[in-house]
């Protein structure tokens, strides 16, 4: 029989094979599926219904799987499903360490944030003890990549319209969701013009947003972690369900992230990542979950903060490298190359290995920095990486407070380094992604 046939007869006896079997005969055009969904690619007809087949074939592979995935989030135990819950960590605490760490970057002042993010990182701060940081993926984690979007006008809402048209899947209807409550939906007022999800009617336009998000992560999950991994509810997520599993922005960027990587490069699981403005934890918590061997985050306050506190409630059997001051390398050494997980401000970075991470990552944040801070990490990546650099910034990014404008283009990428990828971002268009290989 004909492979192809065989495979669309498989869809509902054995949809596990027939995607495996649809993804096959992918390969054999030659193609990368990634670069294929790109809005502007020059897509034949036979290739578009071949795209169809495997986002059907996936749908319902991850529907048969999803049955027997019995995962546990650590955090549930203490987690209660209220619209404010109650933090152990106090607000002294996080002032504290806020002003521990921000001190310890300032001596370089390389590193030291941008007028752009001085501005906010006092509304960071204010976020996480008016609302609990126990409560950040409402507040707090909006102000990352999980953006807010109540008009279908917006470009991320087209871009996913765009690639509803593509795979055609009905499913995105299927959802069911809890009103966000009195916390509800925040962001940094001054960076994000006030944007407020407050009523039914846009509600149901965000909700339905994720859910066309979470179609698109189907379609690029290879390896199929949407079945196996689910969005931890430390941080009190949005209750967004489809066919009662919890669904999220957050798990589809990094899903959609992961498998690019994988898909351009030879790097296996098991492998070294260096994350500069790593956020709360999104991808530490995916690579970590697939068998990375080292997780280190480099970040600013209160981000930092965040991250210890996730990363230790949802994954709480790893061993951990915690912020602290260092004076030299050396002192720690030991405690380091022990833990899998590390948690480092933004000077610190210079203290690491020559020549020790698989990969280096940044997504969303080289194009908020100074232009020197900017050219100081690439430096650093150059110098700390042996494998890859993944990137992920605005094709055009304006930086009022530094008087600064960036270009995909404007990036001083080390002249020994070798693009192996670059493509506008399927799932939000004003972003693009490269991968280089690093020298």
């Amino acid at each position: 029989m004909d492979t192809y046939k065989l495979a669309q007869e498989l869809v509902e006896t054995d949809p596990v094979e027939s995607e495996v079997i649809f993804r096959r005969i992918f390969k054999k055009t030659g193609l990368n599926l990634h670069d294929t969904l790109v809005n502007n690619y020059k897509r034949t007809e036979g290739l578009e219904t071949l795209i169809r087949n495997i986002a059907l074939s996936a749908r319902r592979a991850n529907m048969f799987l999803e049955r027997g995935s019995k995962e546990q989030d650590p955090s549930a135990k203490n987690y209660v499903d209220l619209d404010r819950t109650v933090s152990e960590i106090s607000n002294g605490f996080i002032i504290n360490q806020h002003n521990l760490i921000s001190e310890t970057i300032d001596k370089n002042p390389v590193v030291a944030p941008s007028q752009f993010w001085r501005k906010h990182l006092i509304n960071h701060v204010k976020m996480l003890i008016d609302d609990g940081i126990d409560n950040f993926k409402r507040t707090l984690g909006h102000n990352y990549i999980n953006f807010l979007n109540k008009s279908p006008a917006s470009i991320h809402f087209k871009s996913h319209l765009d690639l509803w048209k593509l795979h055609g899947s009905t499913d995105v209807f299927l959802i069911d969701s809890d009103a966000p409550g009195s916390i509800g939906l925040k962001a940094d007022v001054q960076h994000f013009n006030s944007v407020q999800i407050n009523n039914a009617e846009t509600w149901r336009v965000y909700t339905f947003l994720v859910s066309l998000m979470w179609e698109y992560a189907i379609i690029v999950d290879e390896h199929k972690i949407l079945t196996r991994l689910q969005e931890p509810l430390y941080g009190n997520p949005l209750k967004i369900r489809r066919r009662s599993r919890l669904i999220g922005q957050d798990l589809t960027h990094s899903v959609a992230e992961y498998s690019l990587i994988k898909s351009k490069t030879n790097l296996q699981d098991d492998i070294r990542v260096l994350e500069i403005g790593s956020g709360y934890g999104r991808l530490a918590h995916l690579y970590k979950y697939l068998g990375a061997k080292k997780y280190v985050m480099v970040d600013i306050s209160p981000a930092i903060i965040v991250a210890q506190n996730y990363m230790h409630n949802i994954m709480p059997n790893l061993k951990y490298f915690d912020f602290r001051p260092i004076d030299n390398f050396q002192s720690v050494e030991r405690e380091f190359e022990e833990a899998d997980v590390c948690f480092m401000s933004a000077d610190q970075i210079a203290l690491l290995p020559d020549k020790y991470f698989d990969l280096a990552i940044n997504v969303c944040s080289l194009m908020e920095m100074k232009l020197e801070t900017i050219d100081y990490y690439l430096k650093q990546i150059s110098r700390t990486t042996t494998g890859y650099f993944y990137t992920k910034q605005w094709t055009l990014q304006k930086n009022l407070q530094d008087k600064i404008q960036l270009t995909k283009d404007d990036y001083p990428i080390p002249s020994d380094w070798t693009q192996i990828a670059d493509r506008v971002d399927p799932a939000f268009t004003r972003l693009f992604e490269q991968i280089w290989k690093v020298k």
